[in-house]
C-alpha cells in the first residue's frame, strides 16, 4: 500500500518498492534490466526459489501507476480491511500475518498486469556457499577526489568467490576491478543486460490449476512456512517444475518460465555478484560489536569490508584508493580517532559504548544463537574513589578504574568534583598513530584469592609486565574479580592488594612512576568463570592507539622481556602505511627470570622484585628470522641492520646468550645504543 499511501511524494517517480532492514545493497543500477524498467509493472528479486511466487519483502519494486498498480492492495482483504481487524470490537481476534502470502494472491489473480520473478539476489542460506568460506565482499569504489566531477556517484559492488575453491582469486583481485572499463567492458556497457534468456517460455503451473481440474488435494499444499494456507494454492507452484535458473513471469493472467543464464566474460575469472545480499541465517547470532565496522563504512580507512559470519573486517587492498585518503571531507584533525572510532566507536575523550558479553548461554532457537547473561561496557565504569556504592545489577558486571593516565585532566562534559565519569586518553600523552598498546587481562578466581601469596604474585605479573613495557607506550589492565565468593572480607582485601599494587593517581610513589601511561581497571560479576575473549576485547578497545599487543596469558606466569615494546615499535612504523591492522611480532615472554644474578647491585635492588628478562636468547633467533614481518625493512628504524654478519655470528656462537645484534644494550629512554666495539 505504500504507492498509495505515500503518493504525493512519488509524483515526480517512475517507480517506488520496498525492501527489508537485513539487506546489503550493491550496484542495483547496473542490475536493473531495461525490460524491467519498461516491459513489467512489478519485479520481485529472489535467490532461485521462484517456485514460490510471493512478492519478496527484501526487494520488489512497483510502476507507479496511481489508478492500477498503486491500488492493488485493496484486492487483499488483509490490508484493505485492517481498520475493521484492529477495531475494539474484534481485538480479542487480532493477528499478525505476513502481508507477502496475502498481497501475492492478489497480484497472481490479475489478469491486465505483467509481473516478473527474477533470480538475482544473494543470501546467507546453505552452509554451502562461498560466502560462508570466503566472506561476502563489499567494495565502496574509488572515493570522489577534488577533481571528480559534481556528478559522480560511487559504486558499492557486492562480489564473493564463485565456489568455494576459488578464495585465491580474491585476495588477488583489486578491490575497485568493476572501475577497469577496458577488461571488465561487458560490465560497464549499461544498456547490455548482465543475465541472458535461453531456449522459450513454457507455462507454469499453480497448485490452483492442479485443483481446479480435480485434484482435491491440491487445496492441502504448503510450500512455504510464513504465508497462511489460504494462499498457497496461488502462490505455490506444482512441484519440481520450476527450477533456481528459471524465471518466471505473468503476462495476461498467464504464467510462464524461460531459463537464463549469466553471460560469460562480465565478472573476473572465479568471482559473482549480485545486487545485493539478503542476511537470513548470520543475523540471528550476530551480536552488535560483531558488525562495528559497518558503522560509517564510507569514513572509515578501508575502501569496503568483508561481511562473515563471525562479523565484517575492513577490506584492504594496497591496489585500491581508500576512502579516508582522498574524501572530499578532508583528513580528521586527529588521525588517531579515526582509527579508534572505526575500531571500537570511542575516541580520546569518550569510552567506547559497546557491550561485552562476559557470559553466554545458548538459546533454544535458532541453533547456534546465545543470549548473554552477562555483560560489562566501558560507558558503565565508574572511579575508584566514587563515593557511590558499586551495587551488582543482575545481567551486567560493575566496572570501577583504578588509576588513569588524564584522572586529573580536565575533560569536556566532565564537572568539577564528579568522580563517577571515569577519566579517558589524552593524545597529548601518546603516540596514536604510531604508538602501540599493551592489553592485559587477568582472571583472579575464588580459589586464587583464598590465598592472599597467589594473589600477589599473580598481580606481580601484570605489573612487571607494565614495567617492561615502558613508561612510553601506554598499556591497559583489566582483572576480573570472581564477586561470588562467599567471604566478603577477603574479597574486599583482594580490592585493596589491586589497589596497594598499582596505587592510585591519588597515591603516586616512586614504585608506581612506571604506571603514568596505564588504565587499571577493576571488573567484577557473581559467575565464577567468563569469555578470555570478552575480556581481551573489553581491554582492546580501551587502547588509545591504532596499534595494539593482546593476547599474553599472565595466568601463566609469562612475563613480557624488555625487546617486546621497541620491536613492537618497530613493527608500527614499518607498517604506518598499510591499512591492516594485524601484524605479527615474536613472543617476547616466558616464565625465565634473568635479571636476579645482578640482584646483588644496588641500583637492581628495585628489579628482584620483578619478572624481567635482559634479553631474547640466541635460541629464539631461528623462530624470528622466519617471520615474515622480521624483515630487512626494519633497517631504517634501527641504528644496527637486523641481518648480516653480527647476526650470523649470533647463531653460530652457541654459547653467546646476549641477544638480538650479538652485544646491543637499550638505553633509558627505549632506544638502542651501539655498544662499545
Amino acid at each position: 500500500a505504500f504507492g498509495h499511501i505515500f503518493a504525493d511524494y512519488l509524483t515526480s517517480y517512475s517507480h517506488w518498492g520496498y525492501s527489508d532492514i537485513d539487506v546489503v545493497f550493491g550496484d542495483m543500477t547496473r542490475w536493473i534490466d531495461t525490460d524491467e524498467w519498461n516491459d513489467y509493472d512489478i519485479v520481485t528479486y529472489g535467490f532461485g526459489d521462484q517456485d514460490k511466487l510471493y512478492l519478496r519483502g527484501q526487494f520488489t519494486f512497483h510502476k507507479n501507476d496511481p489508478k492500477v498498480i498503486n491500488q492493488l492492495w485493496r484486492h487483499c482483504k488483509y490490508l484493505s480491511e485492517m481498520d475493521i481487524r484492529y477495531s475494539e470490537k474484534n481485538a480479542s481476534e487480532r493477528k499478525f500475518e505476513s502481508a507477502e502470502g496475502c498481497y501475492s494472491q492478489a497480484v497472481i489473480m490479475r489478469k491486465d498486469i505483467k509481473v516478473k520473478w527474477a533470480v538475482k539476489a544473494f543470501s546467507d542460506v546453505g552452509e554451502g556457499s562461498p560466502v560462508y568460506t570466503q566472506g561476502m565482499y563489499l567494495s565502496l569504489g574509488s572515493a570522489p577526489s577534488w577533481t571528480s566531477s559534481r556528478s559522480y556517484v560511487p559504486k558499492s559492488v557486492l562480489y564473493t568467490a564463485a565456489d568455494v575453491h576459488s578464495g585465491k582469486k580474491l585476495l588477488d583481485l583489486s578491490t575497485n576491478w568493476f572501475e577497469d572499463k577496458t577488461k571488465y567492458a561487458l560490465y560497464n556497457q549499461k544498456d547490455m543486460a548482465l543475465q541472458k534468456y535461453e531456449g522459450t517460455k513454457s507455462k507454469v503451473q499453480t497448485y490452483r490449476t492442479l485443483y481446479e481440474n480435480g485434484d482435491k488435494e491440491a487445496k492441502d499444499v504448503k510450500c512455504m512456512y510464513w504465508a497462511p494456507k489460504d494462499y498457497q494454492m496461488d502462490i505455490c507452484t506444482v512441484e519440481g517444475t520450476v527450477s533456481s535458473d528459471d524465471v518466471v513471469t505473468l503476462e495476461n493472467g498467464v504464467l510462464y518460465k524461460q531459463k537464463f543464464r549469466l553471460r560469460n566474460d562480465v565478472f573476473p575469472s572465479g568471482i559473482n555478484s549480485f545486487p545485493f545480499f539478503h542476511f537470513q541465517e548470520w543475523k540471528r547470532v550476530y551480536r552488535r560489536t560483531q558488525l562495528l565496522m559497518s558503522q560509517n563504512a564510507r569514513s572509515a580507512a578501508s575502501p569496503g569490508l568483508i561481511v562473515t559470519k563471525e562479523g565484517s573486517l575492513p577490506l584492504f587492498n594496497t591496489k585500491s584508493t581508500s576512502w579516508r585518503k582522498q574524501s572530499k571531507l578532508g583528513k580528521p584533525k586527529i588521525v588517531s580517532n579515526d582509527w579508534i572510532i572505526s575500531d571500537t566507536g570511542s575516541t580520546s575523550s569518550r569510552q567506547s559504548s559497546n557491550k561485552f558479553c562476559l557470559k553466554s548461554s545458548l538459546k533454544g532457537y535458532p541453533k547456534g544463537a546465545t543470549v548473554c547473561n552477562v555483560s560489562a561496557s566501558w560507558m558503565g565504569a565508574r572511579a575508584h574513589d566514587s563515593s557511590s556504592s558499586s551495587t551488582m545489577v543482575e545481567g551486567s558486571a560493575t566496572v570501577n578504574i583504578i588509576r588513569s593516565p588524564t584522572a586529573t585532566s580536565k575533560l569536556r562534559g566532565k564537572k568539577k568534583g564528579d568522580s563517577t565519569l571515569p577519566s579517558w586518553w589524552d593524545d597529548k600523552l601518546f603516540d596514536a598513530v604510531n604508538g602501540v598498546t599493551l592489553s592485559l587481562t587477568l582472571q583472579i578466581t575464588s580459589a586464587d584469592m583464598k590465598d592472599e601469596a597467589v594473589v600477589k604474585n599473580l598481580l606481580s605479573l601484570a605489573d612487571s609486565n607494565i614495567y617492561t613495557w615502558g613508561t612510553h607506550q601506554p598499556s591497559v589492565l583489566l582483572i576480573y574479580l570472581d564477586a561470588s565468593f562467599e567471604d566478603g572480607d577477603i574479597l574486599a582485601r583482594t580490592r585493596e592488594l589491586v589497589k596497594e599494587t598499582f596505587g592510585t593517581n591519588d597515591s603516586e610513589t616512586p614504585q608506581t612512576a612506571h604506571l603514568k601511561g596505564s588504565l587499571v581497571t577493576i571488573v567484577e560479576s557473581e559467575e565464577p568463570s567468563i569469555s578470555r575473549k570478552a575480556l581481551m576485547n573489553m581491554a582492546a578497545h580501551a587502547a588509545p592507539t591504532r596499534w595494539i599487543v593482546t593476547g599474553l596469558e599472565l595466568e601463566r606466569g609469562l612475563v613480557l622481556s624488555k625487546e617486546a615494546s621497541l620491536h613492537a615499535t618497530r613493527e608500527a612504523l614499518v607498517h604506518t602505511n598499510m591499512p591492516g591492522h594485524v601484524f605479527v611480532i615474536p613472543q617476547f615472554a616466558s616464565t625465565r627470570d634473568d635479571t636476579r644474578a645482578n640482584a646483588g647491585k644496588e641500583e637492581d635492588v628495585f628489579l628482584t622484585e620483578r619478572h624481567l628478562f635482559s634479553s631474547v636468547g640466541a635460541d629464539l633467533l631461528p623462530m624470528i628470522r622466519e617471520k615474515q614481518t622480521m624483515s630487512s625493512n626494519l633497517e631504517q628504524f634501527d641504528c644496527m641492520k637486523c641481518s648480516g654478519s653480527k647476526l650470523d655470528a649470533v647463531e653460530d656462537k652457541d654459547d653467546d646468550e646476549s641477544g638480538l645484534g650479538g652485544g646491543e644494550s637499550f638505553g633509558d629512554d627505549g632506544e638502542e645504543e651501539a655498544s662499545p666495539d
